[in-house]
């Protein structure tokens, strides 16, 4: 009798145990039991949609787009002063016209959150500080929270269609996102978190890589999704390479350390999809090769379009800088070898900000501003830009920016 109750008491305790790991992971991970086959929506996601819906499609810097999901709005400011955007949906207060001013160099920068430069303002972006650097450039940036590398490489295309000369080109890679291209609906992808839309993805047919259109592409198919939720759902999922590689429904997922192990495991296996076990990219993986021939497309096309320079930015996270750090890894070393190969250029400023912090210039915690760069972060990528892009000839100018910034953007 006192093994059985024994039993008991382990089993109530594992299942207590497990239900506070599974509610630490979604509120402070937002990391959540999703299996597919099962897609939901959570109340946050339906409020976002029926907001969206009631105004319009615009929020407050950003709005519905029918080719690219969603994009900046134009002429919009953020409630707190610190984002603009300009009439074409680039970040800054700068306006432009059609072709760059005579004697100008037009430069336009492509990325998400990183590029856009979030918790800072317009001028302590990377491109923003770029522009300081260049007083004879016009620098736009097109950088847009929680973009993929697809979505920037067709936000490219359509921004040809406002400024079709661009003589320069930045397409800034961040390695979380190599399963972006793969996502169609956003909440399989990061569930109650951030812009809950629908966009564009890629598949690649042989050799051929193929764009599936935004499958929301209408207000009224966002109403849709409010009215038949588990019609439209259902229909999404399907479609959604990303939420198919999710792990099954168990018949035991009614305890909570079944339900934890199935989600552990289950994000386990999905790393190492594209992850080999020594922390690199694994280059036969679906999202590897889909992404590699979606940046080598941006890059091909800048140039082919009249771009006099195009430039591949490999931008990392804080977690990759300390791992380097630690060990010297590289991630995405055979993409950027990869693409290296076929012609591209590339700047990775994982070892530069690494060797910075080992030479004990700066600390990491001025670099970094949660999942986002700082204002000193960013100077580090427009100097390595510049270093990369132009002569030592403005050795000068680069060196009267680096002294007049310091104070301000460590602050």
């Amino acid at each position: 009798m006192s093994y059985v109750i024994s039993a008991i008491v382990i089993i109530l305790l594992l299942q207590i145990l497990a239900y506070v790991a599974l509610r630490f992971l979604h509120r402070k991970k937002d990391v959540y039991y999703l299996p597919r086959k099962k897609p939901v929506l959570s109340k946050r996601t339906l409020d976002f949609v029926q907001r969206l819906v009631d105004n319009d499609g615009k929020g407050a810097i950003k709005a519905f787009h029918p080719v690219l999901g969603w994009h900046n709005r134009p002429n919009s400011i953020s409630a707190d002063g610190l984002y603009h955007i300009n009439a074409a949906g680039a970040r800054g207060k700068q306006e432009y016209k059609k072709l760059p001013a005579p004697g100008h160099r037009r430069i336009v920068a492509f990325g998400d959150c990183l590029t856009f430069g979030e918790k800072v303002p317009d001028e302590h972006t990377w491109p923003g500080l770029f522009r300081i650097l260049l007083p004879n450039c016009e620098v736009l940036n097109f950088g847009v929270e929680g973009y993929g590398p697809g979505q920037s490489y067709l936000q490219y295309r359509e921004s040809l269609k406002v400024y079709p000369q661009q003589d320069i080109v930045v397409i800034a890679f961040v390695s979380s996102n190599i399963f972006k291209p793969l996502n169609l609906f956003r909440p399989f992808y990061a569930y109650d978190h951030g812009l809950q839309l629908a966009k564009p993805a890629f598949e690649l047919q042989g050799e051929q890589l193929t764009v599936i259109d935004n499958p929301l592409s209408s207000l009224q198919k966002y109403q849709e999704l409010l009215d038949k939720p588990d019609q439209v759902l259902s229909s999404l999922a399907r479609r959604d390479f990303y939420h198919c590689t999710s792990y099954s429904a168990n018949a035991l997922d009614l305890f909570a350390p079944v339900r934890l192990g199935n989600m552990i495991l289950g994000e386990y296996r999905k790393r190492r999809m594209v992850f080999a076990a020594n922390g690199r990219l694994k280059s036969d993986s679906l999202a590897y090769e889909i992404t590699r021939e979606i940046l080598y497309r941006h890059y091909s096309e800048s140039l082919a379009n009249g771009a006099k320079e195009a430039i591949l930015l490999f931008l990392p996270l804080e977690k990759e800088v300390r791992q380097y750090m630690k060990n010297g890894l590289v991630p995405w070393e055979p993409l950027a070898d990869d693409l290296a190969r076929s012609g591209c250029r590339i700047l990775d400023m994982l070892p530069i900000l690494g060797q910075n912090l080992q030479a004990a210039k700066y600390r990491m915690i001025d670099l970094f501003q949660g999942r986002n760069y700082s204002a000193l972060c960013n100077r580090q990528i427009s100097e390595s830009l510049h270093q990369v892009l132009f002569d030592q000839d403005n050795s000068a100018k680069k060196a009267s920016f680096s002294t007049a910034n310091d104070h301000q953007a460590v602050e």
